[in-house]
């Protein structure tokens, strides 16, 4: 099965289309085939692994590592370069800890620390996010507050630090496939 781009297709609702291929297993045999592009098989990997992990890190007990590691790392890449370390927090403040240790183990060092100094800070901040959370606020005082926060020191000199790593995610899925692929009997299809 080949893995071919709509043109036409608004680049957001690409992300919500469910793959061209029916598991994680088809997936895995695609791109062991080179029929996707990398792109895709990140894009259709966390697609697949967005029905199978749990909302908060807590649950992952009994999931595989690399794949605990893998899903940890993007939510914290994607957060982190979408609205910087004040949004991870108020998004995602369980996953640091599991970010971290997947960017170390993804031989990025200075960015776990970096995500370990954030979850301090992001202590700090929890009365914050809390209040913002429960009286529902509204996107401006959501993004007021994130600037105003003592993480926004952190969201500097990102790349220098390695904190982009969709090359080493997907080397640590290629080296775990059957781990990955030992996930399509946990899916429950849309």
């Amino acid at each position: 099965m080949t893995d071919e781009e709509d043109p036409d297709e608004n680049s957001l609702a690409s992300l919500f289309r469910p793959p061209p291929f029916e598991s994680i297993t088809a997936l895995m045999a695609a791109d062991t085939a080179a029929t996707v592009s990398d792109e895709n098989f990140v894009r259709h990997l966390d697609w697949f692994l967005g029905h199978v992990m749990p909302y908060a890190a807590a649950d992952c007990h009994g999931l595989p590592e690399p794949v605990v590691l893998y899903w940890a790392t993007g939510l914290m890449e994607y957060n982190v370069f979408n609205g910087g370390f004040a949004q991870a927090a108020y998004n995602i403040p369980d996953w640091f800890e599991l970010a971290a240790m997947g960017y170390e183990q993804l031989g990025r060092p200075i960015a776990a620390d970096r995500v370990r100094q954030a979850a301090g800070l992001a202590l700090t901040e929890r009365a914050s996010v809390s209040w913002l959370k429960r009286r529902r606020a509204g996107i401006r005082a959501i993004f007021k507050h994130f600037r105003g926060s003592a993480l926004k020191a952190l969201d500097k000199d990102l790349y220098e630090i390695g904190w982009e790593i969709a090359e080493p995610r997907i080397q640590l899925a290629r080296a775990h496939r059957a781990v990955f692929a030992s996930l399509d009997e946990r899916m429950v299809q849309p």
